[in-house]
């Protein structure tokens, strides 16, 4: 069987982009990587964005139903890229380090998802720990 759509994406889109950083349009299902990183980053960087581009599809709406503001929203869709190194540890050279303020986010989320393997478990713990402790965004965030 093909799997023809996912979550409501029936294609993404790829782009190598001249500027130095990444990025991605959910609504509009394409991410960036640069071309001045080289492929085996890009490869971590394309598996980051588009983990980012499902988590919209899949995980925003249940955190906003959750009470879980869009600020710490975004925190545990950064954070939860650690799971990245645990998926694709043979796979990719580099591993995705995430931003320092979530540091021991991600040390608790990879904690969760090795006791249980269930990503929606994991996610629902991430859920109950940023009401209950409000991580740092970085200063960019609003």
């Amino acid at each position: 069987m093909q799997l023809e759509s996912y979550y409501n994406i029936e294609e993404l889109t790829g782009y190598l982009s001249t500027r130095h950083s990444s990025g991605y349009k959910h609504k509009e299902n394409w991410f960036a990587v640069s071309a001045h990183k080289g492929t085996l980053g890009n490869s971590l960087t394309a598996m980051h964005e588009i983990m980012h581009i499902f988590f919209h599809k899949q995980w925003w709406q249940f955190y906003k139903d959750q009470g879980v503001e869009d600020k710490n929203i975004w925190d545990i869709k950064e954070a939860v890229t650690v799971l990245l190194n645990l998926w694709f540890k043979y796979q990719i050279v580099d591993i995705d380090m995430g931003y320092p303020e979530h540091a021991q986010f991600r040390k608790n989320i990879k904690e969760w998802f090795l006791e249980t393997r269930d990503f929606k478990t994991t996610l629902t713990k991430a859920c109950k720990y940023i009401n209950t402790h409000k991580t740092e965004s970085p200063t960019w965030v609003k």
